[in-house]
């Protein structure tokens, strides 16, 4: 077992209140401030079930409840290039872009083949989406990958962009 190091910003901490975490390679134990613990988890079910509303929403072509589980400014990110949604109506503008483009190859839907969360912190996770576009004939046509990134902000918990990891899933956006 090991205890974090006297470092001067540890010893700082331990002034104002702060006790740092014993670290072990398996476990983690709660972090105190001011003798209340610190909640370092952002909750995986609210984030999993906010994001199924908003890919329902989006095979759905529901840009107002996409709208409604995203907050602006959004940004969209791609190898290609990225794209800042400033306000509700250029992030409903521009997944409207971005879904009806799917309409050319036939998208009805999403397969979702996998579903990695992370909590960063207690206001903040990802979720590393890999996913099938699947058309009318219910063929996968696609394959690609995702990061959301969500921030909880006065109890509600909003996307606040994704990280789209190959050229072709958000294109449409970028153009």
């Amino acid at each position: 077992m090991r205890v974090l190091h006297n470092t001067p910003v540890n010893i700082t901490n331990e002034h104002m209140g702060s006790q740092w975490a014993v670290y072990n390679p398996t476990h983690y134990l709660p972090m105190y401030h001011r003798g209340e613990p610190i909640r370092i988890y952002m909750d995986e079910q609210n984030t999993l079930d906010l994001y199924m509303e908003y890919i329902q929403a989006f095979e759905r072509k529901d840009y107002h409840a996409i709208a409604d589980r995203c907050r602006t400014p959004f940004f969209a990110s791609s190898p290609s290039g990225t794209t800042i949604f400033g306000n509700r109506e250029e992030l409903l503008a521009g997944f409207s872009l971005l879904r009806n483009s799917l309409d050319i190859d036939g998208y009805v839907g999403s397969q979702l083949n996998q579903l990695d969360f992370t909590s960063v912190a207690e206001t903040s996770g990802t979720l590393l989406v890999d996913f099938h576009r699947v058309n009318h004939e219910g063929t996968p046509y696609f394959h690609g990958k995702a990061l959301y990134i969500f921030q909880k902000r006065a109890e509600k918990t909003e996307i606040i962009g994704i990280v789209v990891l190959d050229d072709s899933t958000a294109s449409s956006l970028n153009e």
